[in-house]
């Protein structure tokens, strides 16, 4: 994001939050909005890193509401496949996922397209002898990607570093 766009109300800084549904009160739908009144979000896809799902999601046009119920499904499946869990213990994970999203955009009748990492906040629950509950509590910003990002590396990437941060964090080195 440059200053001169930043000032002249151009860069767009996307406002998530969560729906008022009872998806939303779960944790799996977001309402997005653009922090700038003056601008009008005409579209918004949510890429995963291509280990949890290949498919993209969409924001229903006109509320910017975002499901991601489905999705949460393919991140149990990401999880169980990477780590084998206890089937005697109660397990709990909380970390980030990283997801690009591409928002179209209008600014003083100029389209425009927002390109970013952002990060799911996620909190993952497996009860010893329950269902799985997964919950996204937040949607976080990281950075601006160019227009030429092929999203798919980028993630792959951001994802290693995240599960990196996890292993450091509960194995520090001695």
């Amino acid at each position: 994001m440059s200053r001169s766009s930043a000032n002249a109300g151009k860069s767009l800084i996307l406002i998530a939050d969560k729906a008022d549904n009872e998806d939303g009160k779960m944790g799996l739908s977001f309402v997005f909005r653009p922090l700038n009144n003056n601008q009008k979000i005409s579209r918004i896809d949510i890429f995963f890193p291509p280990a949890i799902s290949t498919g993209l999601q969409s924001a229903q046009p006109l509320t910017q509401e975002l499901n991601l119920g489905v999705v949460s499904n393919f991140v149990e499946n990401y999880e169980r496949n990477r780590q084998p869990l206890p089937s005697n213990v109660t397990t709990v994970w909380e970390g980030n996922i990283p997801v690009a999203v591409q928002a179209s955009y209008v600014f003083a009748d100029e389209s425009l397209i927002h390109r970013a990492l952002y990060k799911l906040a996620t909190r993952v629950m497996w009860p010893a002898n329950g269902p799985f509950r997964l919950k996204f509590m937040d949607v976080i910003f990281d950075h601006v990607l160019p227009p030429d990002t092929k999203y798919a590396e980028v993630l792959t990437y951001a994802l290693a570093d995240e599960e990196e941060a996890q292993r450091k964090r509960f194995n520090p080195p001695r």
